[in-house]
């Protein structure tokens, strides 16, 4: 018997940080069918790099963004590749700005 893998959403909204906090914290979820995936693995990306954090107990990953101390704008991609469970999810894309 085959089961089909299932396809969660991404939770993401832009954020602004001030320049002088020297490691900035962003949060994204990751849920399918209103649960949680504990574990999974998810992905941030933008000005050519990439940050990968584990989705916790709350379906929430926290990404921690270091060398950003310049006044700027810049578009980023919050995703999740899938894994042997769940297919990709679709990557919804939000500003990261700081002050």
């Amino acid at each position: 018997m085959v089961v089909a893998k299932g396809t969660p959403t991404v939770g993401a909204k832009s954020k602004a940080f001030k320049r002088t906090v020297k490691v900035k914290m962003y949060t994204a979820t990751l849920k399918y069918k209103g649960k949680v995936l504990k574990g999974a693995k998810m992905v941030l990306k933008f000005k050519n790099k990439k940050y990968i954090a584990k989705v916790d107990s709350n379906g929430k990953a926290t990404f921690k963004i270091t060398h950003l101390n310049k006044r700027a704008r810049y578009t980023a991609l919050v995703g999740f590749l899938g894994n042997k469970s769940y297919n990709k999810a679709k990557s919804v894309r939000v500003l990261i700005a700081v002050r």
